[in-house]
């Protein structure tokens, strides 16, 4: 996971999603989290019903395996 660029403070108040990166209280198992994403605080990513494939707003299950796609953007509390 990484970022092409930097997210002011101002950027940051301006938009209405979690800042770049991983917010704090967050738990992620078996996950691919892409460039750009943001995950909110106490998100939990560890698909714990099971799923092989499935596909939410947020995120995609492949294989077992969660991805937040490149620019994706997880609320915060998000759970899957």
């Amino acid at each position: 996971m990484g970022n092409d660029y930097y997210e002011t403070s101002e950027e940051r108040n301006r938009r209405d999603a979690p800042p770049l990166g991983i917010g704090s209280g967050t738990v992620i198992t078996n996950a691919i989290v892409d460039k750009n994403a943001r995950v909110g605080r106490n998100v939990r990513l560890t698909n714990a019903a099971g799923h092989e494939n499935h596909e939410t707003e947020h995120v995609i299950i492949r294989d077992g395996v969660i991805v937040v796609p490149r620019g994706g953007s997880v609320p915060d509390g998000y759970s899957i």
